[in-house]
C-alpha cells in the first residue's frame, strides 16, 4: 500500500524539503533515495497552469522527483479516488476542500516525524565537476507546532486522533481563504451606489438599488446574491458569518453545535441565529423591511457565479479564490 498524504484547502502542502546532511559522491542511503520517482497528485482545486510553475521550481533542485499533476472536478473526485485507491495504484499526494479531511481519514496516512529527500548537484572543482547527492532530514510539524504555528481553524481541521487516540497530523494548509464581497461598479454606477457597501445594511440598500425586474415582476438584474440556497454560491459560509457577527455561540466546551438553541430568557424573535438566518431568506421569500417590497433574488436564477459572469448580479459575498 503506498503512502499518501493530503493537501487541503480551505486548503494542504507537504513535501517541501530543506537543509540537511551532504554525502560527497553520495553514500549507499543517499545514491539510493535519489532513484528516479514518479509522485501523482490529485487536487479538485489548483489550476494546472499554476500547478506547473510550481512543479518546474521543486523539480530544479530535485531533478529525479516527477510530479504528474490532475485537476478532477468535484462531483468526479470521490468515484475516482475510492476506485483507484482500491486498486491500489491512488495518487501519492491530494489536495482536499478543509472540510472534506474528515472525509478521507482513513484513506490517508498521518505525517511522519520527519522526513528525508536526496538532492542532486553538480559541483564544480579545479580540475573538473563532480555529482554530489545530499540526503536532506526535515523535522515535521508537531501538533504541538501546529497550535503555535497557524490559526485555530486548521489545527481543527488536519489535527486529529488516530485509531488509538494519538493525535497526528493528516494534512498542511495550501491556502487559507477570506470571504470577501465582489461587486460589479458599472452595475452599481447605475444604481445611484457610487462606493462598495461596507456593511450589512449598506449592501441590503445597495442590492435593492442595483435589482431591475421585467414588465411581469421577474428579475432580470439581481443586486445581490442573497436568500436562497442551491443558486447561491457560499450560502453556508455566508449564513455562518451572519450568525457569528449576530452574537451567536456556535458551539459549547466540547465542540457540540448550540447556535440552533435559544437560551434561557431568550425567544425566537431575539435568538440572534434566528435573526441571521431570518435576515437571509428573507431576501428571496418574501417582501419585507429589509428589500423594500419587492423580493431581491429568486430561484430561478442560475447559480450566483453564473450570474456574475453574464454581468446581470451587482454584488455576490463569497471567497476569493
Amino acid at each position: 500500500m503506498r503512502t499518501r498524504w493530503v493537501l487541503y484547502s480551505s486548503l494542504v502542502i507537504a513535501f517541501l524539503f530543506v537543509g540537511g546532511l551532504g554525502c560527497r559522491g553520495g553514500s549507499k542511503e543517499a545514491v539510493a533515495a535519489a532513484k528516479p520517482v514518479t509522485l501523482e497528485y490529485w487536487s479538485t482545486i489548483h489550476d494546472s497552469r499554476l500547478m506547473d510553475e510550481l512543479i518546474t521550481k521543486y523539480r530544479a533542485t530535485h531533478q529525479q522527483i516527477r510530479i504528474r499533476y490532475r485537476r478532477l472536478r468535484p462531483e468526479e473526485f470521490e468515484q475516482q479516488i475510492v476506485e483507484a485507491l482500491a486498486e491500489d495504484r491512488g495518487p501519492d499526494i491530494i489536495s482536499l476542500h478543509n472540510s472534506w479531511v474528515g472525509k478521507y481519514q482513513t484513506k490517508l496516512l498521518p505525517a511522519p516525524p520527519s522526513v528525508q529527500v536526496a538532492q542532486v548537484y553538480t559541483k564544480k572543482g579545479a580540475i573538473g565537476t563532480e555529482q554530489i547527492t545530499q540526503l536532506a532530514t526535515t523535522a515535521l510539524f508537531s501538533p504541538q507546532q501546529m497550535e503555535r504555528v497557524f490559526v485555530p481553524a486548521v489545527v481543527n481541521d488536519v489535527v486529529r486522533a488516530d485509531e488509538k487516540g494519538k493525535p497526528q497530523i493528516w494534512g498542511l494548509p495550501v491556502t487559507l481563504d477570506t470571504m470577501v464581497l465582489f461587486y460589479n461598479q458599472d452595475l452599481l454606477d447605475q444604481a445611484g451606489v457610487p462606493q462598495a457597501p461596507a456593511s450589512w445594511a449598506e449592501l441590503q440598500d445597495a442590492v435593492v438599488a442595483a435589482t431591475r425586474y421585467d414588465s411581469a415582476g421577474n428579475i432580470v438584474q439581481a443586486g445581490g446574491a442573497f436568500g436562497a440556497g442551491k443558486n447561491v454560491d457560499r450560502a453556508a459560509d455566508i449564513i455562518t458569518a451572519l450568525i457569528l457577527q449576530n452574537g451567536a455561540t456556535m458551539s459549547d466546551s466540547r465542540g457540540r453545535a448550540v447556535f440552533n438553541l435559544i437560551a434561557e430568557g431568550q425567544s425566537a424573535d431575539t435568538s440572534p441565529a434566528i435573526q441571521a438566518l431570518q435576515f437571509y431568506t428573507d431576501s428571496a421569500t418574501q417582501p419585507n423591511r429589509y428589500t423594500h417590497g419587492m423580493r431581491k433574488w429568486s430561484r430561478r436564477l442560475m447559480l450566483s457565479r453564473a450570474e456574475k459572469q453574464r454581468s446581470s448580479l451587482a454584488t455576490a459575498t463569497t471567497f476569493h479564490s
